[in-house]
This record gives C-alpha cells, structure tokens and sequence, in this order.
C-alpha cells in the first residue's frame, strides 16, 4: 500500500487527520470528478431541506446534507468544512430528537 520512502502511491488520496504523529483516515481512489459531485450533491441536499414541510425534516434532510458534506471535507482535507458541518449536524440531530420544550405557564408581563 505504501512504497518504501513511506509515502501513498499516485493513485490514492488519503481522507483523515494526524494524531501524535500517525495518520489515521481512509485511502481513497484519487480524486476525481466524483468528488465534486459529492460537493454538488451536499449544495443539492441543503437547498432541497428548505422546501420541507415540517421542521423536523428540515433538520434532517440538513443532517444528512451535512454529512455529505463533512465527507467531501475529509476528502479535500479541509477540516473547518468537516467541523463546521459536523456542528450543524449534531445540532439538527439533537433539535431532530429532543423532547419538546414544556410551554411558558405565565404569560409575558404587561407593561
């Protein structure tokens, strides 16, 4: 998989990060048109959720759209993309599945 001065071969790219040192990630086919596809497909995803008709599956079609797009992160390795939307979709996870809020019992003061 690796030659022998420790780098890839041409023909992988490697998706993940370093810690202490160590990569850890996945090698994938070398970056290609599909790539961008999956770019496309996020953007797709995301402006589709908009047309949802209740906000739960907004939040989830967002969800999903963000996952898309923390993969195409990875690929690019552009780790603010990958945390920016590894955010936006535990927060659309979370407000997915949280009991609802229990309703003020007093109304606004009058003033």
């Amino acid at each position: 998989m690796f030659s022998a001065q420790g780098t890839a071969p041409a023909m992988l790219s490697h998706a993940g990060f370093y810690l202490r040192g160590a990569f850890v990630g996945l090698a994938l086919p070398a970056a290609g048109p599909w790539v961008s596809w999956i770019g496309w497909i996020a953007t797709a995803a995301f402006g589709v959720s908009y047309f949802a008709r209740t906000p739960k599956a907004l939040r989830i079609v967002q969800a999903c759209a963000a996952l898309l797009w923390i993969a195409y992160g990875f690929i690019i390795h552009a780790m603010p993309v990958v945390v920016a939307n590894a955010i936006v979709a535990g927060a659309a996870v979370y407000s997915s599945f949280a009991p609802p809020k229990a309703a003020a019992s007093q109304p606004p003061p009058q003033f």
